[in-house]
Parts: structure tokens; sequence; C-alpha cells
């Protein structure tokens, strides 16, 4: 009689075991489905917005993507100050470029690609006068030249 007591002590222990492996076996796989089904809601697929601005802990924007009235997509960067030091740039009237700022703002580099499909590299002086550049002209031609502090070549070729 103790020995089929115990058997049957035995037999119940495996049965809760295999009871609570069951339920949570269970208990995980309808999470799985749940988060499987709900996901689209959870995770949007797609963002839709004229503007996204990335804040630091601070407060101050030190990246904006957006897009003006115009049609220009703009991706700009900032430092700690909020000064925009490199922006990405796609007008709706056919220019494109890459630009870099000093520590002021001022654009000294450009790097783009103009309305009439020529592709350039400008360094800008303080003053946000162009001195060097680098353009292709339709004819496949490259013309390099240096400016003077009142926009007159120094150099230029051809």
């Amino acid at each position: 009689m103790e020995d089929a007591e115990k058997r049957v002590l035995r037999l119940e222990h495996r049965v809760k075991t295999w009871m609570i492996v069951s339920i949570v076996l269970f208990v995980l796989l309808a999470g799985f489905i749940a988060v499987e089904k709900f996901t689209p809601l959870i995770i949007p697929r797609e963002v839709a917005a004229r503007k996204i601005v990335l804040k630091d802990k601070g407060g101050t924007s030190r990246a904006r993507f957006y897009v003006d009235d115009s049609g220009t997509v703009f991706l700009k960067f900032a430092d700690k100050q909020g000064i925009t030091r490199a922006m990405i740039g796609a007008t709706g009237y056919g220019t494109s470029s890459l630009r870099m700022m000093d520590h002021k703002g001022n654009t000294r580099v450009i790097l783009g690609v103009l309305t009439n499909a020529l592709p350039g590299l400008y360094l800008k002086d303080v003053n946000r006068r162009t001195r060097i550049g680098l353009v292709v002209l339709p004819n496949t031609s490259p013309v390099i030249f240096l400016k003077d502090e009142d926009k007159e070549n120094i150099w230029r070729v051809p």
C-alpha cells in the first residue's frame, strides 16, 4: 500500500510539473503571436512629417530634416550652440548640394550640382565670397579658378 501511495505521489508531482511547463509554453506562444499581430501598431512602418527635429539633452536643436514651401529638402546638422555646421539640400528647381559652414554659420565649402547640371566645388572666404572653384562644363571641360576679394579672376584654367 505504501509503495502504491509513493507512486501516486510521484505521478501527481510529474503531472504538476508538466502542467506548469505546458502553461509557460502556452503563455510564451500566445505572447509571440500577440507581438507579431500587433507589431504594425507598435512600430510604424512609415512616418509622415514635413519636419523632424533632433534635440540634445539641453533642448538644443542638433539635426533637422524638413521640406520647405518651395519643395526644397534639407538635412541640417548643428553644433552645441545650435549653429548649422553642415547641410545637404535638394531644391525644387533642380540643384543639390552638400555645404559646410564655419563656427559662425557662414558657408565655406559647397559641393553641388547647379540647375544647369554643372557639378562644382566652391571654397569661400570668411566674407562668403567664392575664392576657389572647380567646375565641369557641359562639354565635359574642367575649369579651375582663383578669385580675389573683388570677385575678379586671379587665375583660371582654361
